[in-house]
């Protein structure tokens, strides 16, 4: 069929529910492009394929179309849960040789393919289709979530042969996240870049005048141009750091453990997308914090939370954000809560504070502005991210709530479950082949180091995909070990670890720069976290700490 206006073309349409190795052309329907049937089949009783609506939107869109092929191929249908929250729009793959063979792409294109979501009958898939083929139109293929997939060519050949192609690179993107890779990530190295042969005539004295000028330029351009192909699932609030994830770092990358035999590793932007706490974790707690306030805690505990919280605030420096707004009348919160944030609270006071506010808060007036309280001092320390020890506490037991229900399932990356195995190291009941051929890796003991609770860790790493991981940890450690960005919190863990007077032994991954300048100011090996949708790293930062994409680049051996 084709779908140019007024021409006489005729669209062939399968019947529905017969074997297509089975079909002969007697089983046939011909129809027009108004999807009136000029022919039907010879063959009695057969009914048109339930996705005859979605060929005609294709037909209509793409002018040069001939051909669409429906199938629900594993491979594609794997290729849309890559991402977990299942809220991906489009599927990124690029650099991989088969992009030659789905059209309108080359090896170092970026492919995007749409992603919808299925639809208890095909037929109404058609707006949604629509949708996207107008959206992508250099794309000849559709996913359909947990479905399968749609594509289409200039002949039924080409259409078979992009099919397959398509198929090829959905399957190879299922495998390399099982190995830890982004399918929609640049490679830092392995393939040929222009850069690399302006830079080799440059060393040997090749070039025009003016190359400089030039070469600058296009260094420049390709600088814009790297932000501009994003990586294959990115969190809708994540930030364009596609730069970094290019980098080939110019630092030792240790490796455990021949390295280190202790591991400490952050979570947010290390094991876990930024996006799955911005986008799913922290809208949770503000969606059920009045009805956890008001439900589910007792008075002692509101009062407790409310002092706990205006600890955190008085904690902040002077100029923070969350403290000029709530003292500057910023906020709309009443002048009570104002004077208890102006009257200091330390460990000297704080039981008579208590006791004076349990004492108020025996008429019901009092109580409910409690209630209040704790709620505007919540909103206002999330809304800058605040990492306060009460508010920590007071989220990891709202997200107990979640998790237990099922509304929340951990994320951690792909490379993350094989890496704790590598730490783990082999199993004498099950690799004895391996133990007798060559010795057991020592195991490398693991320890997260969060700003969220321990309560908190453990509730993520006991919920995820992958079922419960806390087995695999040593110890946690939270903010009540001391501030993340401070070195003395570091010199504390590694005194907990054993290695107090050997710091050295300790490996800490995180995403933040302030942390693992004061990690490596405490004596630690200090290694940058480049994950997609963390923030930008300085040049500084690339310069002079190991960089590390997956966990898996610091798996070794003795």
């Amino acid at each position: 069929g084709g779908p140019k206006e007024n021409r006489p073309y005729r669209v062939f349409v399968a019947p529905s529910g017969v074997q297509k190795e089975d079909m002969v052309g007697d089983d046939v329907f011909e129809l027009d492009m108004d999807r009136n049937v000029v022919a039907p089949p010879k063959t009695p009783d057969l009914r048109q394929s339930a996705c005859t609506p979605l060929w005609y939107v294709v037909y209509r869109h793409v002018p040069t179309a001939m051909c669409v092929i429906h199938t629900h191929s594993m491979h594609a249908q794997m290729a849309t849960l890559l991402d977990p929250t299942e809220k991906a729009t489009t599927l990124k793959i690029t650099h991989l040789e088969m992009l030659k063979g789905v059209g309108n792409h080359s090896y170092d294109s970026v492919l995007e393919i749409p992603i919808i979501d299925n639809r208890p009958t095909e037929d109404l898939l058609a707006s949604q289709l629509e949708r996207v083929i107008l959206k992508y139109p250099k794309c000849n293929a559709v996913l359909v979530r947990r479905h399968g997939v749609y594509v289409w060519g200039d002949s039924w050949e080409q259409a078979k042969a992009q099919c397959e192609s398509f198929d090829y690179l959905f399957e190879s993107a299922v495998k390399m996240k099982s190995m830890g890779l982004d399918c929609g990530l640049v490679p830092v190295s392995g393939t040929y870049r222009e850069e690399e042969e302006r830079n080799d005539g440059k060393e040997r004295g090749v070039g025009r005048e003016g190359d400089d000028e030039t070469m600058q330029a296009e260094e420049k351009k390709e600088d814009v141009a790297a932000t501009t192909a994003a990586p294959a699932f990115n969190g809708a609030a994540s930030s364009d750091n596609q730069i970094d994830l290019r980098l080939a770092t110019p630092t030792t990358i240790p490796l455990l453990p021949r390295d280190a035999k202790h591991l400490l590793l952050d979570i947010e932007g290390t094991t876990t997308s930024i996006a799955f706490v911005k986008d799913t974790l922290f809208p949770y707690v503000l969606t059920h914090l009045d009805d956890h306030v008001h439900n589910q805690m007792t008075n002692d505990e509101i009062i407790d939370t409310m002092v706990g919280l205006i600890k955190d605030v008085q904690s902040l420096n002077h100029d923070h954000p969350t403290k000029k707004e709530l003292l500057n009348g910023t906020k709309d919160i009443p002048a009570s809560l104002v004077q208890l944030l102006l009257n200091p609270i330390d460990d000297d006071n704080t039981t008579a504070i208590l006791a004076y506010l349990r004492l108020q808060s025996e008429t019901l007036s009092k109580m409910d502005q409690y209630k209040q309280n704790v709620l505007s001092l919540v909103q206002a320390l999330m809304s800058h991210d605040v990492k306060g020890t009460t508010l920590k506490s007071l989220q990891g037991n709202m997200w107990k709530r979640g998790y237990h229900s099922g509304q929340l399932q951990g994320h951690v990356y792909s490379d993350f479950l094989p890496f704790l195995h590598w730490c783990r190291g082999p199993d004498p009941t099950t690799d004895a082949k391996t133990t007798q051929d060559a010795p057991a890796a020592p195991p490398v003991r693991i320890s997260i180091y969060s700003s969220g609770s321990i309560a908190a860790q453990k509730l993520l790493f006991r919920h995820t995909p992958h079922g419960d991981l806390t087995s695999h940890f040593h110890s946690h450690f939270d903010t009540t070990t001391g501030n993340k960005k401070v070195s003395s919190s570091y010199e504390a863990i590694a005194e907990a670890l054993g290695c107090g007077a050997k710091p050295e032994e300790v490996v800490f991954v995180s995403d933040a720069e302030e942390e693992v300048r004061a990690a490596r100011e405490a004596g630690m090996v200090a290694v940058v976290a480049v994950r997609p949708g963390n923030g930008r790293l300085s040049e500084r930062c690339k310069r002079e700490f190991p960089v590390v994409r997956s966990l898996l680049q610091l798996c070794g051996a003795d």
